[in-house]
């Protein structure tokens, strides 16, 4: 008695340790976390709500809670190589997430409708040896790209070969670079200097020097003519003057 009550904790503890897997911590048929029963029929995880509706199909599903239960080698040894992960190669293998929506789950009939069309007429299912070929396949794909990617050294950027004897140039914080060609044009402009303004000069001269003699274009007041009215110049008449 002693012997059988310790077997069946021991198998008690397996089936835990199955239901702490990523896949499994799941219901495999709604998605609710905390699977609290086996299908025995398939070899999932489900929870309590989901179990009543399995019993409910044709064929009826078998169930077994995972804590008022006992379970056998053969059992536990059924469960560890299905799972729900196995399950979903098998059952849904066909089922395009893309073009399908998974039912609201909290609807009780919407669940029951669900789980008709993917156990009672097969909608997505897969038979178990390509079930189990495309799962192996995937297996073996992961663990590939696993071992390359550990398996490929790290490549770390080489030392340029010009970085010995090429000096570095010095550059101000903050400032842009800027080619030679454009630095020695920026410097022969900043060597221009500008001439100094000279106003005496623009203006003709010494403002306060005697005056020259005027050029002969100019008026010759001396000439003037005060009975035709008319101011005579040399060359040119400028204008006519009222005679005071």
């Amino acid at each position: 008695m002693a012997a059988k009550r310790k077997q069946e904790e021991r198998h008690l503890k397996l089936l835990r340790e199955m239901t702490t897997l990523l896949h499994n911590r799941k219901c495999f048929d709604c998605d609710q976390r905390g699977p609290t029963y086996a299908d025995m029929t398939i070899g999932s995880f489900v929870c309590t709500s989901c179990s009543g509706i399995l019993r409910g199909l044709n064929p009826p599903h078998r169930v077994k809670s995972i804590s008022m239960t006992t379970f056998t080698l053969q059992e536990i040894e059924f469960l560890r190589t299905h799972g729900n992960d196995v399950c979903k190669q098998i059952w849904l293998g066909l089922y395009d997430e893309k073009s399908s929506v998974y039912p609201d789950f909290r609807d009780p009939q919407k669940v029951k409708v669900f789980l008709q069309e993917k156990y009672e007429k097969k909608r997505w299912f897969v038979p178990a040896e390509r079930a189990w070929a495309v799962a192996a396949a995937h297996a073996s794909i992961s663990g590939s790209s696993a071992s390359s990617a550990s398996s490929t050294p790290e490549i770390k950027p080489g030392k340029s070969q010009t970085s010995d004897t090429t000096p570095a140039l010095p550059l101000n914080k903050g400032t842009p670079t800027q080619s030679p060609a454009a630095s020695r044009s920026q410097g022969s402009r900043q060597e221009k200097k500008v001439a100094p303004f000279d106003l005496l000069a623009d203006l003709g001269g010494d403002i306060f020097a005697t005056p020259q003699s005027a050029p002969p274009y100019f008026a010759n007041f001396a000439h003037f003519n005060s009975h035709t009215g008319k101011m005579l110049f040399t060359g040119y008449v400028i204008c006519d003057v009222v005679t005071l």
